[in-house]
C-alpha cells in the first residue's frame, strides 16, 4: 500500500474509534471536498441496531428507528463530520455481508470488493468470502469475454461494466487501477499471464468451478454452459432496483433531517488505487 494512505488510515482509526466497535472496516473511496478529506466505508458488526443504541447519538436513534421500522436491514450514513474530515459509511450486519456477497444478494456491495479497496479491520470469514467473491467475479468475467480478445484489459473491462452502462467511467477506472488489479488477480490459477497485456484463460478449469458461483448466478447455467445473456441481463436490472432503494432511503432520511441533505453536496471522490 502506497504510504500516502497512512494519515487516510489514522484518520478512519480516529473516526472508529469513538463509536462502538466494528468486526470489519473497509475503505472503498477517499476524496477533497472543500479542503476536507471524505472517506467511504462499509462497517461490518455484529448486529446494527445494537450497534446503533450505542453510539450515543439521539439523532442517528430516530434515523435507525425510522429504517428498522420499514424493514431495512442497512444504514447509509451521510455527510458525518468526523474530526474535520467526511465521512459516509454503510453499516450493516455480518450474516448480510456475507449472504449478500456470497449469493450476490446486493450487486453494488459485491461490486465494491471485486475493485481495489483498503482492508482496516477484518476477521477470516469476511476475507474469505471477498476472496471468493473476486474468483467468481473473475469467472463471469471470463465468460464474456470474446473469442479474440485474450488480454486482461478487457477482461478487467468486462468485469467492471458487468452491471454498468457507464462504459467511460469504466474505461477510466481499469486504466487507473490496471496494475493493482493485475497484482489482485494474477493469483487465480484458470488464467495465466503470456506478458503484461495478453493472457490465456483455462476454460477446462472454469468449466470445474461453475457450480461455485453465487446462488443468484448458478440459475443460468444450463449444461456445462453459463448463459451470460440472461447473467448481464439481471446483473444491471438488479443494479437498478438497488440505486433506487438506495435513492429512496435518501430521500426518506432527508424528509426528517433537512440539515443531512446530501445531494447539494458535490464531492469528488476517487477510487482507490494505490
Amino acid at each position: 500500500m502506497d504510504e500516502n494512505y497512512n494519515n487516510d488510515i489514522e484518520n478512519i482509526n480516529k473516526f472508529l474509534s469513538t463509536r462502538p466497535d466494528v468486526l470489519g472496516c473497509f475503505c472503498y473511496a477517499i476524496g477533497d471536498y472543500f479542503y476536507k478529506k471524505a472517506y467511504k466505508l462499509i462497517l461490518v458488526t455484529d448486529d446494527i441496531w445494537s450497534w446503533q443504541e450505542n453510539n450515543n447519538e439521539q439523532e442517528f436513534s430516530m434515523y435507525s428507528n425510522v429504517l428498522y421500522r420499514d424493514g431495512y436491514d442497512f444504514i447509509h450514513y451521510i455527510g458525518i463530520i468526523d474530526n474535520n474530515n467526511i465521512f459516509d459509511y454503510t453499516l450493516m450486519s455480518g450474516s448480510e455481508f456475507i449472504s449478500d456477497i456470497y449469493h450476490w444478494n446486493n450487486i453494488s456491495l459485491a461490486e465494491i470488493f471485486q475493485r481495489p479497496f483498503i482492508t482496516i479491520k477484518s476477521i477470516n470469514e469476511f476475507d474469505d468470502i471477498i476472496n471468493r467473491n473476486r474468483q467468481n467475479a473473475l469467472i463471469v468475467s471470463s465468460l464474456s469475454l470474446s473469442e479474440h480478445n485474450k488480454n486482461f484489459y478487457d477482461l478487467m473491462l468486462n468485469m467492471y461494466a458487468m452491471s454498468s452502462y457507464k462504459s467511460n467511467d469504466n474505461i477510466s477506472l481499469v486504466n487507473k487501477d490496471y496494475d493493482l488489479l493485475k497484482s489482485i488477480y494474477e493469483k487465480y490459477d484458470f488464467i495465466s499471464f503470456e506478458d503484461n497485456y495478453n493472457i490465456f484463460i483455462d476454460y477446462d478449469k472454469i468449466s470445474k468451478l461453475l457450480l461455485y458461483l453465487p446462488s443468484n448466478i448458478k440459475k443460468y447455467i444450463y449444461g456445462n454452459q453459463l448463459d451470460m445473456n440472461y447473467v448481464r441481463h439481471y446483473l444491471k436490472e438488479k443494479k437498478y432496483k438497488e440505486i433506487d432503494e438506495f435513492d429512496y432511503m435518501i430521500f426518506l432520511i432527508n424528509g426528517l433531517f433537512k440539515t443531512m441533505s446530501y445531494n447539494g453536496r458535490s464531492c469528488k471522490v476517487k477510487t482507490i488505487s494505490k
